[in-house]
């Protein structure tokens, strides 16, 4: 890209523990297309990918098992709800860290506008998925943290886990502001009450520091300490808008970035991220605008503390409003409709790959450049 004439320096630059930007994608889609896993394993441009489940289900029989055993290692499963995992296999897959609840600072289930029956707060124009707070008692930070405090030391007390490489914990996942301006604690489900948490992650961070967990690494803190890493979700019109999220994100939680005042050193994800659109061309803009290493993520002077990004790569869901702006559903099959989704696919396809490949690029020229020196 254009604008990574700085990279290089910018690394240099940078501290030991922000040096790499690890970047992914988050689909499920992989199920339906193991072929299309193989090919983003041999592209050499993905750190991890994620599908917000413990278990990988995709049937790896004809892959190459090169392929196969960098899948397992690149995979970071999800314990999506406060339903506690029926087994731990991922345990054994090579990597090391595994997510908590989705986005429970939003109230579930999934809307899919006129074609879901009334109720549940969906209304006509209304496209969301479901979250982790659906039918479960996470949209209260309060509860939230004593379901957390139960699913940790759950984990801490597997078997698998003490020969496993698996030791890290990331935080459940935000779709909200972290600036704390809603009453969280009444039921969402209710006429009236709001269905959205902003500042969730602030009541939790709260309410875990006030209880007991064991940590994957075997050690006991607090149910806050225990997390190495804090994931949240940017969906925009523009790059600015992700940017400036990230920055109160960073603003609110400083001390866990930094480790101080007592705190253990955490970084933030940018787990689920992608553009409201209807154009390509504006598309290709925003990743250049989002991944830049002028003022983008690629700057780790400016972002070192953000250690993940991965594109949310679905065409099974609805698209949902941005402000006054629409994008198109009629390409998405939603709730059933199976409609034509192979400009969709491409698209699709194109935007983690080209924020995935300035990341490469990025890695050659500063693998070069250790080499000449």
């Amino acid at each position: 890209m254009h604008r990574m004439r700085n990279s290089l320096l910018c690394a240099l630059a940078a501290p030991v523990a922000a040096q790499k930007l690890h970047c992914g994608v988050g689909t499920n889609t992989f199920a339906d297309c193991p072929q299309c896993l193989e090919s983003a394993m041999n592209s050499g441009v993905f750190d991890f990918w994620w599908n917000w489940d413990y278990a990988v289900k995709v049937d790896m029989s004809h892959l190459n098992p090169e392929v196969v055993g960098k899948a397992r290692k690149t995979f970071t499963p999800m314990i999506w709800g406060t339903k506690l995992p029926k087994d731990s296999g991922f345990f054994s897959l090579g990597g090391e860290y595994v997510m908590g609840f989705n986005e429970p600072d939003q109230y579930g289930p999934a809307c899919a506008g006129d074609l879901m029956p009334r109720g549940f707060g969906c209304g006509e124009n209304d496209f969301r998925p479901a979250t982790s707070a659906g039918f479960a008692s996470l949209f209260d930070p309060a509860k939230a943290a004593k379901e957390w405090q139960k699913l940790v030391n759950f984990l801490a007390s597997v078997p698998e886990r003490a020969s496993s490489a698996l030791r890290k914990i990331a935080a459940p996942a935000m779709a909200q502001s972290p600036l704390p301006l809603d009453d969280c604690s009444q039921d969402p489900a209710l006429p009236n009450t709001t269905k959205y948490c902003r500042g969730w992650l602030q009541h939790f961070k709260e309410q875990t520091l006030l209880l007991e967990c064991m940590g994957l690494s075997g050690q006991k803190t607090n149910c806050w300490d225990v997390v190495d890493a804090l994931p949240i979700h940017a969906y925009a019109r523009t790059a600015q808008e992700v940017k400036d999220k990230i920055h109160q994100y960073h603003k609110v939680f400083q001390e866990d970035f930094d480790g101080i005042n007592g705190r253990t050193r955490k970084t933030l994800w940018l787990t689920e991220v992608t553009m409201g659109t209807n154009d390509a061309t504006d598309l290709v803009k925003f990743v250049d605008d989002l991944m830049n290493s002028e003022n983008g993520l690629q700057n780790r002077q400016l972002f070192g503390f953000l250690d993940r990004v991965s594109w949310f790569s679905q065409w099974s869901v609805g698209s949902f409003q941005l402000g006054s702006y629409a994008p198109h559903t009629d390409e998405v099959p939603v709730a059933g409709r199976t409609n034509s989704q192979g400009r969709l696919q491409k698209l699709i396809v194109a935007s983690h790959d080209s924020l995935c490949q300035s990341l490469a690029l990025i890695k050659r020229k500063f693998n070069k450049s250790l080499r000449s020196a």
